[in-house]
């Protein structure tokens, strides 16, 4: 958030242009797969697509909106690169790049303990019935392959641009990371659409959260984890259950006591888990100072010899 101050005009333009690059790169993608789609069609057997309807409504699109979301990564780079002028490593971490050793370390400890939280979670209700066949590994494979590109794109928009574009206008880091985290969450939460009330505070809550792990491990790698893990293991369960999205719904929309209770659960575990990534982060932190010291101990004997 270390941005120099700008004008609500930039920050104008800067979303007015992440929007035409956005729509740019939309429009192209689908035009490209209607065409593979269509030449594929007369040997694989596969539907082919001759308008934006017909493949808005096909069995096609749920994937293809994944890989919309994706599109958020470049929309944001090129936007922040032509109005900002600043690397797209500034959006990233404050190390203005990937910290892949800290994101794998996140990663292998978050895989085991959130796949134990989903588990636990999906039987709160009893244990429901998997089926497993050869469409629903297929979904499953889906689900591993694309989803982390779906959550980064979201993290890239909500807790990077974002984030970063509106608190240029906001003097104080501290409450531009309060003021920004509320309002992005809730934005966050709007776009998916809740059925319900207590889901909308689900998502709420998850962007808050999302938003404070960006804030104290200063990038979004954990965020991405996270987010990526979180969406991965819901979507393995409901293509094991066949259960469309409302894993721990059964009141056709209305949020009965159980349904309640789920929700509950999930927010105290995604809080927990989040205070984990927080004091993983600490103790990587901490042991990398040490052996950045440790090396330069070294380089110092080394030239005293």
């Amino acid at each position: 958030l270390d941005n120099p101050r700008k004008k609500v005009i930039k920050i104008l333009s800067a979303f007015i242009i992440y929007a035409i690059i956005f729509y740019i790169l939309i429009t192209i993608s689908v035009t490209m797969f209607k065409n593979v789609l269509n030449i594929l069609h007369e040997h694989l057997s596969i539907k082919s697509i001759l308008s934006l309807n017909e493949l808005m409504e096909s069995s096609y699109f749920e994937k293809l909106n994944d890989y919309f979301l994706f599109l958020l990564i470049p929309a944001a780079i090129f936007t922040y690169r032509l109005i900002y002028k600043e690397p797209h490593g500034t959006l990233i971490s404050i190390d203005y790049c990937f910290r892949w050793k800290w994101m794998k370390k996140c990663l292998m400890t978050l895989i085991p303990v959130m796949a134990f939280a989903i588990i636990c979670q999906t039987m709160l209700d009893g244990i429901p019935d998997f089926v497993f066949s050869s469409r629903t590994i297929g979904a499953v494979l889906l689900s591993i392959v694309i989803t982390p590109f779906q959550a980064a794109g979201e993290e890239y928009l909500f807790r990077a641009f974002g984030l970063q574009v509106f608190a240029t206008i906001i003097k104080s880091d501290k409450w531009a990371w309060i003021i920004l985290s509320v309002i992005s969450s809730l934005i966050f939460s709007i776009l998916h659409l809740p059925e319900d009330l207590c889901t909308g505070i689900d998502l709420f809550v998850f962007g808050i959260l999302m938003c404070v792990l960006a804030y104290f491990t200063e990038g979004i790698e954990a965020s991405i984890i996270f987010h990526s893990l979180n969406n991965i293991l819901l979507n393995i369960v409901m293509d094991l259950t066949g259960d469309n999205g409302n894993l721990f719904k059964d009141t056709g929309g209305i949020a009965d006591g159980p349904f309640v209770e789920s929700i509950v659960v999930s927010i105290i575990t995604d809080i927990l888990i989040c205070g984990l990534v927080i004091w993983l982060w600490k103790n990587y932190n901490r042991n990398l100072a040490v052996n950045q010291l440790r090396d330069i101990e070294k380089i110092k004997d080394v030239d005293e010899i």
